[in-house]
């Protein structure tokens, strides 16, 4: 089973706040290739003093690792508890050195040397998990998040008196936006009017160079001017994107209430007898075509491996849904996926900013570049910009 999603079908869920360990990690520090760089962190030099100037203050953060593995997808809400629950089990691991028997000693060993390995884990992520509850605590994270729930929940009152205060304070750019296109995205645009005063704001506050940053925006189909009535209420409704009275398990813990559309699409395709074929006026809501190609079913008793191609990049929040989806459905499928990046707002807005205004000429075309720019590589990106 294959599933193709162009991203351009649910941007809701990169505009959205996501609440997993690891999706508070990418926004407090940043991912990239598996590996965050926490020298920001002021604790980080304590804990990293032995390290040789080289290695820095980078973590490797990778599935193959059993410890992180099993919390990277927590809800921050629960991993605490979790962290605190490993700390007393190392504990007590070394406080039975004293009581044990010499008939015991090759098996306690083995479980001294996995609790001194783990030890030095925990305190990184003990101090990682203070600081990314630290940043969902401050006050403007708060204010965001309540806009947001305004912005989905299409409360009377206009979010962009509030976004434009911000532009006016100047901050952060890829916050600022992030609301801003997601009012867009729920509303099917803004008010010709009310979109150009913004767009003036934005230039002064952040420089004209965001001039070809609100283009690509536009290109993207992330703002745009109001033309037709909203169908959001709509795909909130037919999608269940935000369940009244969500089960522990249900797949909405990664965004807090929110049930990635996505992660909802390759559920259905899954929920009944014929798929995506049974929810055509659902998907008639949605960007672009939807089709649906049937194959003969495999008669094996193995778990189906379900190949999910995101085009345009993926979450870490839609990552962790797709993982609590396989387990919801008892591992009736295991699913692989396959996407052009890792993204996140942040790293999408970056992605819509151009670097140099206006063509090189001639001779600066002309002109070798040196061997370090050279070497530079800028990635691919789904996303138009001036790359």
């Amino acid at each position: 089973e294959v599933i193709v999603i162009d991203r351009r079908v649910d941007l809701f869920s990169v505009m959205c706040s996501q609440f997993t360990y690891e999706a508070l990690i990418d926004m407090v520090f940043g991912i990239s290739n598996g590996v965050a760089d926490l020298g920001t962190a002021a604790w980080a030099r304590e804990v990293f003093k032995d390290r040789r100037p080289e290695q820095g203050s980078f973590v490797r953060l990778s599935a193959e690792d059993p410890f992180y593995r099993d919390i990277r997808d927590l809800h921050i809400d629960r991993l605490g508890p979790l962290l605190q629950d490993k700390a007393q089990a190392i504990q007590r691991t070394f406080a039975e050195k004293d009581s044990i028997k010499p008939s015991e000693m090759p098996e306690y060993m083995k479980r001294f040397k996995t609790a001194q390995a783990t030890r030095g884990q925990l305190e990184i992520h003990i101090n990682l998990a203070h600081e990314v509850r630290a940043a969902i605590q401050s006050d403007d994270y708060k204010l965001h998040l309540k806009l947001e729930d305004d912005i989905t929940a299409q409360s009377s009152q206009s979010p962009l008196e509030s976004i434009e205060d911000w532009v006016d304070d100047k901050k952060p750019f890829h916050e600022v936006m992030r609301l801003l296109s997601l009012h867009s995205l729920v509303s099917n645009g803004i008010k010709a009017k009310q979109l150009d005063q913004i767009k003036r704001s934005i230039l002064q506050a952040y420089g004209y160079e965001h001039l070809l940053t609100l283009c690509n925006m536009e290109r993207a189909g992330m703002l745009r001017y109001f033309q037709t009535k909203s169908v959001w209420a709509g795909i909130k409704r037919q999608f269940q994107l935000f369940p009244d009275d969500p089960k522990a398990n249900d797949i909405s813990y990664a965004y807090s209430g929110y049930a990635p559309l996505s992660v909802r699409l390759v559920e259905m395709a899954r929920s009944g007898p014929e798929g995506w074929r049974s929810r055509k006026d659902a998907l008639s809501l949605l960007y672009g075509p939807a089709q649906e190609l049937q194959q003969v079913p495999s008669t094996g008793r193995r778990p189906l491996v379900t190949l999910v191609v995101f085009v345009g990049g993926i979450t870490h929040g839609e990552l962790a849904a797709l993982r609590k989806l396989s387990e919801n459905e008892d591992g009736r499928r295991r699913f692989l996926v396959l996407t052009t990046e890792m993204l996140s707002a942040k790293k999408l807005f970056e992605s819509m900013r151009c670097a140099q205004i206006g063509a090189p000429t001639l001779g600066e075309a002309r002109r070798p570049k040196p061997q370090a720019e050279a070497k530079k590589s800028t990635g691919f990106s789904f996303w138009p910009s001036g790359r």
